[in-house]
């Protein structure tokens, strides 16, 4: 078994550079107190991750934008440097390389995915720099016993748990003419990410007292699901679970309905993507579906998010993305202020101990580097009227769900 973080440490402890704010710093690696704060980053800017990972910067960029406007950290400026790693690993590991050895960054900001992370992650421990990312949550990530590497995610194992929770918990059935799911199948795409999560989300579904009476697994490359459909309606479940991609779960989504694959629950973990509306149009309706992140959290700075991305980013929704970068800034602007330096060693030390509420609500790291307290995060919402209705957590609803849903040709409209 690898080392756990405290263990390690108490045993001893492509693109042109973009510049957010102030002057070019000649220090390095917090070898100075003086002079600009320079963060590093690589993210997908094109490639199979480019949409989220832009969106994963341009969050970023808002962020630290604001902090300069309200005078930097320690009344030091904040500089971004960051590189396109075009969706590649390798191309990710030389980039930060880089940021260290030639742009003279003080801390890394870790990249879009878990995938990636992976390689981005040893450069932290290559370097001795703390890198903090907002978006991998595989656990592979934090079995390594890496000193210097955090993310603001739980581990995906830990989530597939607000939608059984939700319906057997925290709605009332006699408002409704049917009642709470009691047998569920579940689909899921055989990539590290959704194998997790739909392993979690059986073993969550019968720990809430529904019944798994199927479970699917597919290729990534799966185009042709009549096979996959066919079994669903021979184990005829109440609820139906997919955990895939958007493009995969819309083209899934647009089968189901030709074959008329009518359940009374059906969820989608990416349905919450403008994909599924663009494919189903209105019969999106009554869909629910997953997000790790609402712009109607009631968590410090949220406002301020979701009204500057909405002024600098008009035609694009704000989202998950959108608010994993800033959690990320936030966790090291807490992190130097309680070391009084940028110091790599010192700030390490501090987001050990962190325990901080931001726009991802409460961010404290487990001693392997995740963030248990983003499970809480999890939402269940439904498409309604072209619209994403957020119904759990429940602190934060603003609609009330739809059930049980009708035949596919029924979905146009809300119910009686």
């Amino acid at each position: 078994m690898p080392p756990t973080r405290r263990e390690a440490i108490s045993a001893g402890t492509a693109g042109v550079a973009a510049l957010v704010a102030g002057c070019t710093s000649s220090f390095g690696s917090g070898s100075s107190d003086s002079g600009p704060i320079r963060f590093g980053l690589t993210t997908s800017l094109s490639g199979s991750n480019a949409s989220l990972g832009t969106n994963y910067l341009r969050g970023i960029e808002i962020w630290i934008d604001r902090i300069n406007e309200n005078g930097g950290i320690l009344d030091r400026d904040v500089e971004l440097v960051h590189y396109d790693d075009s969706s590649s690993s390798d191309n990710a590991l030389n980039q930060y390389d880089r940021l260290v050895n030639q742009d003279d960054v003080d801390l890394l900001i870790g990249p879009f995915g878990s995938p990636i992370n992976y390689s981005a992650a040893n450069a932290s421990s290559k370097h001795n720099t703390p890198m903090v990312t907002g978006a991998a949550s595989d656990p592979g990530l934090f079995e390594r016993g890496l000193e210097m590497y955090y993310s603001t995610q739980a581990p995906t194992t830990m989530y597939a748990r607000a939608l059984p929770r939700y319906l057997t918990e925290e709605v009332d059935w006699s408002n409704f003419d049917t009642s709470a799911p009691e047998t569920a199948a579940v689909m899921y795409t055989e990539s590290a990410f959704t194998t997790d999560m739909g392993n979690s989300a059986i073993k969550n579904f019968e720990e809430f007292g529904i019944e798994v009476v199927s479970d699917q697994k597919h290729p990534v490359d799966q185009k042709d699901y009549s096979n996959l459909i066919s079994r669903v309606k021979q184990a005829d479940p109440d609820l139906l679970a997919v955990y895939g991609f958007p493009e995969s779960e819309a083209t899934f989504a647009d089968q189901a309905r030709s074959a008329n694959l009518n359940v009374k629950f059906h969820y989608q973990n990416y349905s919450s993507n403008q994909v599924i509306t663009k494919t189903l149009g209105e019969r999106a309706n009554y869909m629910l579906h997953g997000s790790w992140w609402d712009p109607r959290y009631d968590y410090p700075g949220v406002d301020y998010l979701t009204e500057e991305w909405e002024s600098r980013h008009p035609d694009v929704l704000v989202g998950m993305a959108s608010a994993y970068g800033p959690s990320a800034v936030q966790a090291f602007k807490a992190a130097i202020e309680n070391a009084g330096t940028a110091d790599a060693d010192a700030v390490n030390e501090e987001l050990q101990n962190l325990d901080i509420e931001g726009v991802m609500g409460r961010i404290q790291f487990h001693e392997n580097g995740y963030n248990p307290h983003h499970r809480e995060n999890e939402a269940v919402r439904q498409w309604q009227n072209g619209e994403p209705a957020l119904l759990a957590p429940t602190e934060f609803s603003d609609g009330e769900l739809w059930a049980p849903a009708p035949v596919w040709n029924e979905r146009d409209s809300a119910p009686n």
